[in-house]
């Protein structure tokens, strides 16, 4: 009798994993900030990041992670955001004898301004809008806390009207709060547009999300822009208007 040789099964196809974020040595779990007190010792009003993730890699130095079950109401989560802020806030002594923030001690900022973000990952699946409606509430009790200043300095005395509207937003002294639910980091991963910033309208990747917006760089440009606009604009009525003016600027364009 011949055998027959065995067949192989054939491989169980996996669906295609998103990116992750970071490495395994980067997550650290339970982490104590002392709002009072030290690290090892903190004291009374202090609290405990669930995670703390640091992928430089990633264009991430650092990012604070809040797990929300569902089981607390959403002015304690809120709550929570505040007590980050006052974390943030506090100073110590350096070895130069200068104020520094306690927080840079430890860990890199991100160079985008503002303090260190926080993302709030909701857990429970209570149905889209229901979900939707706590992240909202959060977002309203913690304002004062990751919300931009608005500053408009040419308000006052700008005769130009777009530019006595214009202006930028202030971060310094911000909480960047970011949110998402298990279910979309699950399915499209933290790179993916799963990040709903407080404030903001829509949903973003994980780099646009933390990125602030409105900032006084794009003011800048915007006013240079203004300028140069309005120089073009001298320069064409005066090479229209002065005698030989439009000769000298073909001249001049020439030379260029």
């Amino acid at each position: 009798m011949t055998r027959r040789a065995a067949v192989p099964a054939p491989r169980r196809q996996l669906p295609p994993r998103p990116a992750g974020l970071g490495h395994l040595a980067g997550w650290e779990t339970e982490v104590g900030l002392s709002v009072v007190g030290t690290f090892t010792a903190p004291g009374r009003g202090s609290l405990r990041a669930d995670v703390v993730l640091q992928a430089p890699e990633d264009g991430v130095p650092v990012l604070f992670v809040e797990v929300d079950h569902h089981t607390e109401p959403a002015a304690t989560v809120a709550a929570k955001i505040h007590r980050y802020r006052r974390f943030f806030q506090r100073k110590v002594k350096g070895h130069q004898g200068r104020d520094g923030e306690l927080w840079s001690t430890v860990w890199e900022g991100s160079g985008r301004g503002g303090y260190p973000p926080l993302a709030l990952v909701f857990t429970k699946d209570v149905g889209p809008e229901a979900r939707l409606n706590r992240m909202k509430k959060v977002a309203e009790l913690s304002r004062d806390c990751w919300r931009g200043r608005w500053q408009c300095p040419a308000a006052q005395w700008s005769l130009d009207e777009a530019e006595k509207r214009d202006g930028w937003y202030e971060y310094a002294g911000t909480v960047p709060v970011i949110a998402t639910h298990l279910d979309q980091l699950w399915t499209k991963g933290p790179h993916g547009p799963v990040w709903w910033r407080f404030g903001r309208t829509t949903r973003q990747s994980l780099n646009d999300a933390l990125t602030n917006t409105g900032t006084h760089a794009e003011y800048s440009a915007r006013r240079e822009a203004r300028r140069a606009a309005e120089e073009a604009r001298y320069q064409r009525e005066w090479a229209q208007n002065a005698p030989g003016g439009m000769a000298r600027l073909r001249t001049r364009a020439a030379e260029c």
